[in-house]
């Protein structure tokens, strides 16, 4: 049933379009001491060396790897003071950036950076790899990211990095501080990803489950623009509040392996709870996966050879991805405008355990959503409720009236039951289910 859009667009009160954050330090603000070092630190320095030079560096200093080498860390680096930087050394790209392997005992070690302590405000990671060299393994439960930013700080700068590959959950994060006080962070131009082992590759290898996020993202006043997401298992994006920030033209893609969704806005620890007050999300670009090869012509419809999935495109509120309304702790005052969604996907934007949140103007191009909902999901053998019920099928936009209030939704949202929508398992891969990308030729 369509909703009626004037309902939809009943005045609702949200904070105005927040300015792209303006406290953000400029690059050379950073690099003070560049014109006084010379050359780069070489990879026959151990994590121990390394940290000697962030330690005696002081503020300001620039630890500058060498390009195209490869430094094995049986422990994290820890940035020791204000403004320091990790970066290779003439700022270059692609496979000429030097590379940060997270060694060790992986059960223990899963951290290449540290930045998100006190007194760390400003610190900088610029054109470096960082691999979590998970490789087959297992993911280990309770742990950080390869990148650990944010925390009690501000004005910090991730740009021009690659980290993937992460033993814990997330290849990047960005986190809010124990006392809720990260601002003005900038996180720009990164590949984020591959990430975990979806429910495919899991099922035929369990050792290797285990989702992960490419970007975990808290901080506040921050901006986020123009990365790159490839193969993320459990969100490209996921934000945990982020109050007065931007997340803007960045582009999340899956292609080998299924996600639970392209940007999902979790559970907020801002206060009060659920807090994204001023949060702007716009511009992005959320590609599913198409078909590898060619299948029913006529419509352009194909199979895909990974069984590769986007779940939900965009999911707002927790309802989206848990299996019972257990709290009613509803997000709320974020906007999320103008996204483009393109290929496969279950469910284009869910809304559930949300109030006072715009979503207008999303569009998608070349778009199909399909899936099977099991009786119970494979991977924690769950039932979805009590009585085995199931949420709505697929649909490219969903909210559900139960969990939500005073939304400003566009008008083509269909109300119908929008919870643990992850619960949903993509078609064989034979069937005739993915949409031909653009240009394809059968």
């Amino acid at each position: 049933m369509l909703i009626n859009a004037a309902l939809l667009l009943a005045p609702l009160t949200l904070a105005a379009p927040a300015p792209v954050p303006d406290a953000l330090p400029e690059h050379d603000h950073f690099v003070p001491l560049a014109s006084r070092q010379i050359g780069c630190v070489s990879n026959a320095s151990n994590a121990d060396a390394l940290q000697q030079l962030l330690i005696r560096g002081g503020s300001g200093y620039v630890l500058r790897l060498c390009p195209g080498q490869v430094y094995t860390l049986d422990k994290p680096l820890l940035f020791n003071n204000t403004r320091q930087e990790i970066s290779t050394a003439g700022y270059p790209t692609g496979a000429a950036r030097a590379t940060l392997v997270v060694g060790g005992d992986p059960a223990v070690n899963v951290n290449a950076i540290r930045g998100n302590r006190k007194g760390m405000d400003g610190c900088a990671i610029r054109h470096v790899q960082c691999d979590g060299n998970r490789r087959d393994g297992r993911r280990v439960p309770r742990t950080a990211g390869i990148i650990e930013m944010g925390g009690p700080t501000s004005g910090q700068v991730v740009e021009h990095v690659h980290s993937f590959d992460p033993r814990g959950w997330t290849c990047l994060h960005t986190s809010e501080g124990p006392d809720l006080n990260c601002r003005g962070m900038r996180v720009a131009h990164n590949q984020l990803g591959p990430a975990g082992f979806d429910d495919i590759m899991a099922a035929a290898r369990p050792e290797m489950a285990g989702w992960s996020d490419g970007l975990s993202h808290a901080c506040s006043n921050s901006l986020v623009e123009n990365n790159y997401i490839v193969d993320a298992t459990d969100g490209g994006i996921v934000v945990f509040g982020a109050p007065g920030g931007v997340i803007r033209n960045n582009t999340i893609v899956n292609v080998e392996r299924q996600a639970l969704g392209g940007i999902v806005f979790a559970q907020s620890p801002w206060r009060p709870r659920g807090n994204y007050q001023g949060l702007q999300v716009y511009q992005n670009r959320i590609v599913g996966p198409f078909a590898t090869s060619c299948g029913d012509n006529a419509k352009r419809v194909g199979p895909n050879k990974y069984r590769a999935l986007t779940k939900v495109g965009i999911a707002v509120g927790s309802g989206v991805t848990q299996s019972a309304l257990q709290e009613d702790i509803k997000v709320f005052g974020m906007s999320i405008y103008d996204n483009v969604l393109t290929g496969g996907f279950s469910y284009g934007i869910a809304v559930s355990l949300a109030r006072d949140v715009s979503v207008h103007g999303n569009r998608f191009e070349n778009a199909k959503f399909f899936g099977t909902q099991p009786k119970r999901c494979f991977w924690n053998s769950t039932t979805i409720d009590g009585d085995g019920q199931h949420p709505h099928g697929p649909l490219p936009l969903i909210y559900y009236a139960g969990s939500t209030h005073n939304l400003r939704l566009q008008s083509d949202f269909q109300q119908a039951e929008a919870w643990y929508l992850i619960c949903i398992n993509a078609p064989e891969s034979n069937a005739n289910a993915w949409p031909y990308a653009e240009g394809m030729k059968c």
